[in-house]
This record gives structure tokens, C-alpha cells and sequence, in this order.
């Protein structure tokens, strides 16, 4: 056991100040990508995680985040740098015992080691790669902090002249390139399927539609016949502008409104959901206003059935390996369903009213 004050150069701070970046820097970096991915491809990764009804975030939110995030993930690496160098300059050599070693995760293992400082028996646990983490029963030199005795660390981990013996045989650098390799891959083959998912892939050529042979001496047709008649523009209003009066809120103008024909004979007043809350307060009637006049053409009270829904845009990117499709779910509202429809009483002006195309 040693106590003396141990000379800490450059090279074992930088050694250190990484040791205890890598994990803030990490988190930092993920947000900096989700930022990103955000403001230039305008794709929400977290918004994907999450329940795809709710509205997206704004990429200044996610800029505010990142910033926020990487200056506490410096302060978090300084703080944990300082700590360690004045545990690698005072600390304590005590030599522990290896009492379990299991799987933490691939590739790794989960190391305990007992300990006696301050008159007490402690354990440390730390994670290392299989290859070289130690056994049970091996001896292993920690460096203890003499006020803590709970707070210490591997003095290989800062001295490299410290390294214990390894008996199993490191991976060699071919094999670890080629892992690298095989993840690199894996995360390009992901990527592309994700952008794939999002933008859709590339419209096939419609298939060739045998036509009948175009006979020698076609026969003469008038040119007036083969011209497709014009449509005039409306000559009466034929938008307005929805009004809603909500109880014990102040009414809100939103959106644009028409009148159509409706089976049976009655009319029906439409206009799109996806602006109105169908959360918040009671909505008393719903006022169609002239936007010539700003006054009311009807007022409506009640819906024609439910209301539709806004859904999400489920897109197809092929099959996995094992044959089953392969769906992303796209942020972008489908507008197929997002109406509101309520009958309209009798009186309004017959011009108003448009009729659906078969």
C-alpha cells in the first residue's frame, strides 16, 4: 500500500479527459443529430418514436435542446476529470479480489471486485471486454480515495505501466475492422431503408397497354367534337368562412367551408377537422360567414355523425429478411378522412350549393 502523491503528465490527463468525455460527448452528439436530421431532411426522429397523432416539434426546440445538453455534458466531463485526477494523484493502493464476474452485455462482462478500506470491507463493479476481463480469484490494484472509500478506480486504467498480466489473447485488428465493418453496413442498409420509407421509392413505369391497330383511312370527325367543354368559373360565392362558437371561450375563425348536395335532397356544410382541439371546450354552433359580407349564410348546431380523423401515412419499404413487410409510419396527415359534416337547415340561397362530381 502507497500513499505517496503520484505525478499526473499531460499524457495521462488527456488519457483521463477522454475516459470521462466519451459517454457526455456521446449524448451530445445523439442530440446534435436529431437537430439535424430535423432542420435539414425535416424528418422528427423523436416525433417517430412517439405517437405519430401528435403534433411535430420545432427544429428550434431541438437546437435549444442541443445546446443545453452539450453544456452540461461538459460541465459533467470536467467535473468527472477533475475527480479522477486527483483520485490518480492521492488515491490509495489497495489491492482487491475478483469474487464475480457475469455478462453485462455483448461483448462484455461484469466484473465485481471486494475490497477492505477504512476499516470496512467494499465492492467495486466495472464493466470490461471478455477477452480481457479478469477471472475470479484474480488480484487486481485499485486506486481508493482515502475521505471515500467507496469511490475508487482501476490503477491500470491511468498507469499504463500498471498492466496486469492478460491471459486471454486479445481480438486481433483484422477481426475488429472487420466487425466495425459489418456494423457499418448494418447502419447504412438501416438508413437507406429509412429514407426509402420516408420519400418512397422511385414510380415504376406503367405496364404497356396493347392498343387496337390504327386503321388506314380513319374517318373524318369533326374538330369540334373531340374538344372537351370549358368550365366557367363560378359567377356566385361559393367559400365562406366558418365561425365557431365555443362555451366560455372567445370564438375562433379557422379554415374555409362550402356547401354540397347531399343524398335525399338535404345539404350538407363541410370543412376540414385537423385545426379544430376536439379536446378543449364545448362547441355551441358553428357559423358559415359571407367573405364579402362577414355575414352569417347558416348557423349550424349539430354534426352529421362523428367526426372524421386524422391518420398518419403508412408507407411500404420492401420485405425483411424473413419475408415479412417492411412499414414506416409517416408523420404527414392523411387528409382522406379529415372532414366535419353538418347538415344545413333550409333557407340558404340554392346558388351556394355545389354538387359532387360522380
Amino acid at each position: 500500500m502507497s500513499n505517496a502523491p503520484r505525478d499526473i503528465d499531460d499524457r495521462l490527463k488527456r488519457r483521463l479527459v477522454f475516459r470521462h468525455s466519451v459517454v457526455p460527448g456521446v449524448g451530445a452528439v445523439a442530440v446534435w443529430i436529431v437537430y439535424a436530421t430535423d432542420a435539414l431532411f425535416h424528418i422528427d426522429l423523436l416525433h417517430l418514436c412517439s405517437d405519430p397523432a401528435k403534433p411535430k416539434s420545432s427544429p428550434t426546440l431541438y437546437l435549444i435542446l442541443a445546446a443545453i445538453t452539450t453544456f452540461i455534458c461538459i460541465v459533467v466531463a470536467i467535473v468527472q476529470t477533475r475527480k479522477a485526477i486527483a483520485l490518480a494523484s492521492f488515491g490509495v493502493e489497495v489491492e482487491g479480489t475478483i469474487i464475480h464476474r457475469g455478462i453485462a452485455f455483448r461483448g462484455l462482462a461484469k466484473v465485481e471486485c471486494s475490497y477492505t478500506a477504512g476499516h470496512a470491507d467494499h465492492v467495486f463493479i466495472w464493466s470490461a471486454p471478455r477477452d480481457n476481463a479478469p477471472s475470479v480469484g484474480d488480484k487486481v490494484v485499485l486506486l481508493v480515495d482515502p475521505a471515500n472509500p467507496k469511490r475508487c478506480m482501476l490503477i491500470e486504467d491511468v498507469f499504463s505501466d500498471r498492466k496486469r498480466e492478460i491471459q486471454a489473447p486479445l481480438k486481433t485488428v483484422p477481426g475488429r475492422i472487420v466487425q466495425f465493418a459489418l456494423y457499418g453496413f448494418v447502419a447504412i442498409g438501416l438508413a437507406w431503408m429509412a429514407w426509402r420509407g420516408f420519400h418512397g421509392a422511385a414510380p415504376k413505369p406503367a405496364p404497356a397497354v396493347a392498343s387496337a391497330p390504327i386503321p388506314a383511312n380513319p374517318p373524318a370527325v369533326k374538330a369540334q367534337a373531340a374538344r372537351k367543354p370549358v368550365v366557367k368559373p363560378p359567377s356566385k360565392e361559393i367559400l365562406f368562412q366558418p365561425m365557431f362558437v365555443w362555451e366560455n371561450s372567445e370564438p375562433t375563425f379557422q379554415g374555409t367551408g362550402f356547401f354540397v348536395k347531399a343524398p335525399g335532397g338535404k345539404v350538407a356544410a363541410v370543412t376540414s377537422l385537423h385545426f379544430l382541439n376536439v379536446e378543449g371546450p364545448h362547441l355551441r354552433e358553428a357559423r358559415w360567414l359571407s367573405l364579402t359580407t362577414d355575414k352569417p349564410t347558416a348557423v349550424l348546431d349539430r354534426s352529421w355523425g362523428p367526426p372524421g380523423k386524422t391518420g398518419v401515412i403508412r408507407v411500404a419499404a420492401g420485405k425483411d429478411c424473413n419475408g415479412k413487410p417492411i412499414i414506416f409510419t409517416v408523420p404527414w396527415l392523411d387528409k382522406r378522412t379529415d372532414c366535419l359534416l353538418m347538415p344545413v337547415p333550409a333557407g340558404i340561397p340554392a346558388s351556394v350549393v355545389l354538387e359532387l362530381d360522380p
